[in-house]
């Protein structure tokens, strides 16, 4: 009987702990979620890319001066991007511009207010495929950022201009997995 009361008190102790450390971990992550700025705060959408550097450069930049707050949240999509951006997640959003045009055309509140860069994008292959012209993709697979992109439209009209209609595979895929995907094509 003296042994049962001895572990009663130890246990009590025990779940008082418990409990306590389960509201202050709580408690901790609510104050982390919520935003204490009491500057302005706008919200950029990115991906992490090359082009779109400036948006964690410049959440970085305003963390401590200035009379606002930008604070640079990382998209793995484009489409999950636009979906933020159409349900006020965010405030803004470097996407390629054909995108920001489908949302404007779908009745959404959306302008483009910024063109970064006209010019950025590259088409890679695998080095030992020696890829010289369009004819060289021919059984080979592509991949575009989204149907909307200027990317994917340049590749279906070169595809349409040398009669390869059928024999080159596009498909979409986000910009983040593209090197890893290139390169595993490669072993």
């Amino acid at each position: 009987m003296l042994h049962k009361r001895l572990k009663y008190p130890f246990a009590v102790k025990l779940f008082s702990l418990a409990i306590s450390w389960l509201v202050l971990i709580t408690a901790l992550h609510a104050w982390q979620n919520f935003d204490h700025e009491s500057r302005k705060t706008i919200t950029l959408g990115y991906m992490p890319v090359i082009t779109n550097l400036a948006a964690p450069i410049l959440d970085h930049a305003s963390k401590v001066d200035g009379d606002t707050r930008f604070k640079a949240i990382k998209f793995a999509s484009f489409a999950e991007m636009a979906e933020s951006l159409r349900n006020g997640e965010i405030d803004a959003g470097f996407m390629i511009a054909p995108l920001a045009v489908v949302l404007h055309q779908q009745g959404e509140d959306v302008k483009i207010v910024y063109i970064g860069n006209r010019h950025e994008s590259t088409l890679v292959a695998q080095k030992g495929l020696e890829i010289k012209t369009i004819h060289d993709l021919v059984g080979k697979t592509v991949a575009v950022p989204m149907r909307y992109s200027g990317h994917n439209l340049s590749m279906l009209k070169l595809i349409e201009e040398n009669g390869l209609e059928g024999q080159i595979k596009v498909v979409e895929m986000n910009p983040p997995d593209m090197a890893s995907a290139l390169s595993q094509q490669a072993h």
